[in-house]
């Protein structure tokens, strides 16, 4: 406060600091909270204006000394068909068909996410940040499923036409070889495509700036789905365009983090996923992973129909049912996780359930045991459904203490081994090992470990 008169009595200033302290006032001025000075959206188109099937969508972000919250940025393009639509008019639907019963046992609905096969983020300085060559549709497409609630999966799903058949999004032909609508937009949040996209907290400028994402993408046949397949009708994409939601910090927190990725670097973990996939026709597998990796959280096996994937009329990206009477197990050097082999359907879910962590969430069964509709289901459904059909072993110690998983090495490889597949129809067996990596940025440079 004001500085008191001269004659002002003790007593009188101790009165003053009582009515302050009822009154529940304080004068000082509080020191700046914000460390944010402006934020804003940058937009960044790909390289080439029109992409077709197997060809690769590049986008590079110049986004300069901002910081960038990745979780809330996205990826935004049109997708229009061309080429003359047979008669009578057909309807191709972007991913698969939503099935007339709802919650058809098999039945996926990733929306936009079947446009993509791989993608990889590069560093300014060249060192691949996070990649996936292969099945991002059938990755990024399984971890929504799984790490996502409801809510989500029909709200943000909703944009890409994905997670949920109400979200569904389709073309239908009409005369003079046009399509209704003749091109439909779409939004695909970042998050989805690598969680190096998805952390709390902002990715410096260091990690950002001059950096590249190419997604590569699928064929139309297997992207599309419709009642006939038709040659001469395909996709393109247009006006694809990465939105970053970006933050220019004050000038004194901006020093302080430039000063520190200068000596010891920022650290960023996240987690990636190393696939290795066989296509092979058999009753049993066994699938090795070959690369070294110090810190393997969990492992999972799904199969998809080798017949279906570059097939118009089928579903892509399901994977197949789990049989009643498959066993599996996983062999880490000389140790067997579990100890037992897990057997039939209800241990499959079970594993399924532990290895997404949802026991230590203290989510009830209930919460987890739906279809892809979102609605309740029965067991034999849940565990043939295409948003729980794979085979699931978390390879860390102990779940609940978040310890840092696993290492593999040449010493110590990993094999998954599966027994009681039923037919012998030629399928592309896809093993993900989700592991951590960590990216140690510094002002010019990055080292990635995983």
């Amino acid at each position: 406060m004001a500085g008191q008169g001269s004659g002002a009595s003790v007593a009188d200033g101790g009165q003053v600091n009582s009515l302050l302290q009822i009154n529940d006032m304080d004068y000082r001025i509080p020191p700046a909270l914000s460390v944010v000075n402006k934020r804003s959206h940058g937009r960044y188109p790909a390289g080439h204006p029109i992409t077709n099937q197997g060809q690769t969508l590049q986008f590079t972000f110049a986004s300069g000394a901002q910081y960038i919250n990745a979780r809330n940025s996205y990826l935004a393009f049109d997708v229009e068909l061309t080429g003359a639509p047979g008669a009578p008019a057909r309807t191709y639907y972007l991913g698969s068909k939503p099935d007339g019963n709802v919650g058809a046992v098999g039945a996926s609905c990733p929306g936009a996410l079947a446009l993509f096969s791989g993608f990889r983020y590069i560093h300014s300085g060249g060192q691949v940040l996070d990649e996936l060559v292969t099945d991002l549709d059938l990755i990024s497409y399984q971890n929504a499923m799984h790490s996502k609630d409801e809510n989500w999966r029909k709200s943000v799903g909703s944009l890409f036409g994905g997670l949920h058949p109400d979200n569904s999004l389709s073309f239908v032909s009409a005369a003079g070889n046009t399509f209704v609508p003749p091109r439909q937009r779409v939004i695909v949040p970042l998050c989805l495509i690598s969680d190096i996209f998805d952390q709390d907290q902002l990715s410096p400028s260091f990690l950002m700036s001059g950096s590249r994402l190419d997604l590569q993408l699928n064929t139309f046949a297997q992207a599309f789905q419709a009642d006939q397949d038709d040659p001469n009708v395909r996709f393109v994409i247009t006006g694809a365009e990465v939105y970053l939601e970006q933050y220019q910090l004050t000038e004194a927190v901006g020093k302080t983090l430039a000063s520190i990725s200068a000596t010891s670097g920022l650290e960023i973990p996240f987690i990636s996923t190393h696939i290795n996939p066989v296509t092979a026709s058999v009753n049993q597998q066994s699938i090795q992973v070959t690369r070294a990796l110090s810190r393997v959280n969990n492992v999972a096996l799904m199969i998809r129909e080798s017949v279906k994937l570059n097939n118009l009329t089928a579903d892509g990206i399901g994977t197949r049912n789990v049989p009643e009477d498959v066993r599996f197990q996983v062999q880490l050097g000389g140790q067997y996780i579990p100890i037992m082999e897990v057997l039939g359907q209800r241990e499959t879910l079970q594993m399924s359930l532990v290895t997404q962590n949802d026991y230590m969430r203290g989510l009830t069964a209930g919460v987890r045991l739906r279809d892809f509709t979102g609605k309740p289901t029965t067991l034999a459904r849940t565990i043939q459904s295409a948003s729980l059909g794979r085979y699931a072993i978390t390879l860390e110690s102990s779940s609940s203490l978040a310890q840092s998983g696993s290492a593999l090495s040449a010493q110590r490889v990993l094999i998954f081994n599966i027994y009681g597949l039923g037919d012998t129809e030629q399928s592309r067996f896809v093993l993900a090992a989700r592991h951590v990596t960590l990216a140690t940025i510094f002002l010019d440079s990055v080292v990635v470990r995983s």
